[in-house]
Order: C-alpha cells, then structure tokens, then sequence
C-alpha cells in the first residue's frame, strides 16, 4: 500500500500543473459589445448560445421589478481561470458606470454559474444585506442550474430585498432540483449507514463481551499507549455533523471578510494586492459553499479547509495548505518526510511523524467488499480514490482544490 502511495505522490508531484494565470479569455472589444448593448437591452446573449425565448422573458420581466438598472450577461464558459471570470463584472460595471445589479452568468457543460456585483446608492446599506440574505438563503442551495432564469431572477429578488428590507418570496417547486441525491440520503446510503450502524453496535457488545471475561478471569485490562488514546479521541471528534458546524461558521465568517474587502474595492481604488486576495478567496468561498450540499466526512473537511484559507488570504494575505494527514487540524506549518515525500503538517502530527508514530489522520469508511470484508475505517490518503480530496490531499499537495471541486 505503502508503494502504491509513494507512486501516487510522485505522479501528482511530477504531473502537470495547472497553467499560471493568463490574460483574460474575453476580448476588451467583446466587453465594449457588451456593454453597448446593455444601452438597448439588460439582458446580452452571446451569439453562440441558443436561450430559450421564455428564459429570457423571465429574466427580463424580474429586471424591471427592481428600483436599480439590472444588467445580465449570458456567456459562453472562458478558458481563464476563474479569478478572471469573476473580474469581467467588474471591468463591465466600469464601462456602464452607475448604481446597478451587474450579473455575468457563463454555461460550462449544460450548467450556468456566474459573479454579481450590486452597487447600491451610497448609505442605503443595501450591499451589506444582499450579501447577508444571499448567505442566509438556503432554499436557494436547491435551485436548478440547468437553465440560467432560476438561479438569475433569484439574485434579483435577493437584491430587491436588501433594498427595500422585505422578505424573500417561497422559490417556485419548477425551480428546485429534486434529483435523487441532490437532498437527503438515498435509499442506499440510508442502507450503508445502517450497515455501519449494526457494524459499530456490534463491535461495542463485542468489546464489552470479552472484556467482562477478561476481568472475570481476574486479568488487567492492558492501558492504552497515548497515541492510541490520541486516536481515539480524534476519531470520536471528528464527525460529519461536527465539521459541518465548523464549516457552516468558517464559510460565515469568510463571507463576512469578503463583503468588507468587496465594499473597500468599491469605495476606494484598491490595491493590486486587495485585488488578489478578492479573486482568490472568491472562488475558495464558492466551492466551499457548493460542497455543504453534499452529504459525507471528506466534503465537510474539504469546505472546512477551503473557507479557512479564504479567511486567511483575506485577512491575512496568506493562504497556508492544510495538514496532510488530517486537514481538519491546523495548517500545516512544518514540511515532514512521510513515505519518501515531504508533506506540510500540522504541529502534532508532525511531531508524531518525526517519532516514529502513526499520525492522526483522518479516517474515512471504507467501501464494503463482499460480505461485509474489508470494511471499517481507513486514513483517506490510503484510499484508491480520484476523488479530489485524496488526489489533493485537502489541497495540501496541489492549490487546486477548489478549481477541481467546481469542474467536477
């Protein structure tokens, strides 16, 4: 197993890497077209794209619902990263000019996503609630992508909110996803828990069993060493529900970062660095949003560790790789040499690893063989998985985690 994970960290160490960022895909003389035709029209449509008529009119009919000029782009998905993709809202509100709802929306593989921008009379305070509101929105987790309308005339109403200090309108049941999966547990996964359930519940009688013998039989029970006391209260702490709730405040209190860094940028002429730290946490923030809709241990530590280091880029200026071993830990700070390879490590897992110890990774079930063989729980890094979790360890051995969990 050993070998197969040292193969595996040599191939990601000495694969190719994501291209260094570029020059934006969108030409200024596409952005000059753009904003022309919002002079005529607020919603533009790339040529290439075929929008249904009544998309549109939707769209068109929630834009004139709102006290500020709405602006909507339709796009085609660039070839820039997604730091650029966020910038295009900005370079087109500086071509338009003015208080207004500006929304870039682009289709990547039949799925629309895109950046908004509000600029709100000065002191009405209605930035700080659109931002507050689009957080609090959980219904809006539920909304079908497949179609631009949903998810755009959403963001309007969460504008004309914040504005006037309403509540938000019940989303329409034709605008939720209800796919399988897409909420809930299904029917499998509520039978893999009850597996787990009865394996767990088993194991504890079975334990207690012997253990009652062994004290009848006038034996001691042998005391666990530290590390397997260690072990064991981190394998009791970390849980799904847990690290959600640490998640949930993370991506919070990032969010909050983020509006103050936003309202600086649109108040005052930023910095190249204020810049920087926007467009990088941005897109850590919304991948970190994206996976607290999904249900498991790896994507609550996953939206852990990427609001974390949204947090810390926009405060700090400083975006430090999670612990490889178990990066619901802190940061790792210190580089350590496990099966070969050097991988950044929290401080107690480091020292575990220096003496000779089995660090606190974290642990993750296995996938149940035939009759239950095989089962259990395993430290994720030792799974055969192309998930991008174990592929990035966290984000600890490649900063692309949040760019792999958004083009899944």
């Amino acid at each position: 197993m050993r070998r197969l994970f040292v193969l595996v960290l040599t191939l990601l160490t000495l694969g190719p890497v994501s291209p260094a960022a570029a020059a934006p895909a969108v030409a200024p003389e596409v952005l000059d077209a753009i904003a022309a035709s919002w002079r005529k029209d607020p919603v533009y449509v790339y040529s290439s794209l075929q929008i249904p008529p009544a998309e549109l009119a939707r769209i068109r009919k929630a834009a004139k619902s709102l006290d500020l000029p709405v602006y909507v782009a339709l796009l085609p998905s660039p070839s820039s990263p997604s730091r650029y993709r966020r910038e295009l809202t900005t370079l087109l509100r500086g071509r338009v000019g003015g208080d207004g709802l500006f929304l870039v929306w682009h289709v990547d593989g039949g799925y629309w996503a895109g950046y908004h921008e509000l600029v709100a009379p000065r002191g009405s305070q209605a930035e700080e609630r659109f931002q507050d509101l689009r957080s609090d929105d959980k219904a809006a987790r539920d909304i079908t992508n497949d179609q631009p309308a949903p998810l755009i005339v959403r963001r309007i109403q969460q504008a004309k909110a914040a504005l006037h200090g309403t509540a938000l309108p019940p989303i329409p049941t034709e605008d939720l996803d209800i796919r399988p999966g897409r909420r809930g547990m299904s029917a499998q996964d509520m039978k893999d828990r009850s597996a787990y359930i009865g394996m767990g519940a088993g194991a504890v009688l079975s334990f207690f069993f012997w253990l009652l013998v062994f004290l009848r039989w006038g034996g001691t029970a042998p005391q666990p060493s530290p590390a397997a006391r260690r072990g064991a209260r981190n394998a009791a702490e970390v849980t799904e529900a847990g690290l959600g709730k640490q998640a949930d405040a993370m991506i919070n209190r990032a969010a909050r970062a983020l509006r103050k860094v936003e309202a600086q940028i649109s108040r005052d002429k930023a910095s190249a660095e204020i810049l920087d730290r926007r467009d990088d946490a941005a897109p850590r923030l919304e991948a970190a949003r994206a996976l607290r809709k999904e249900t498991g241990l790896e994507p609550a530590a996953a939206a852990l560790v990427l609001a974390r280091q949204a947090l810390s880029g926009l405060t700090e200026g400083v975006v430090r790789p999670p612990c490889f071993f178990n990066p619901t830990h802190l940061a790792g700070t210190s580089m350590v040499v496990w099966s070969d390879v050097e991988v950044p490590a929290c401080k107690v897992c480091g020292v575990a690893v220096e003496a000779g110890e089995e660090p606190l990774s974290l642990r993750v079930p296995q996938p149940a063989k035939l009759f239950g063989l095989g089962s259990g729980e395993a430290p994720y890094w030792s799974m055969e998985s192309d998930n991008p979790f174990v592929t990035t360890g966290f984000g600890a051995l490649s900063d692309d985690l949040a760019e792999r969990v958004m083009n899944r």
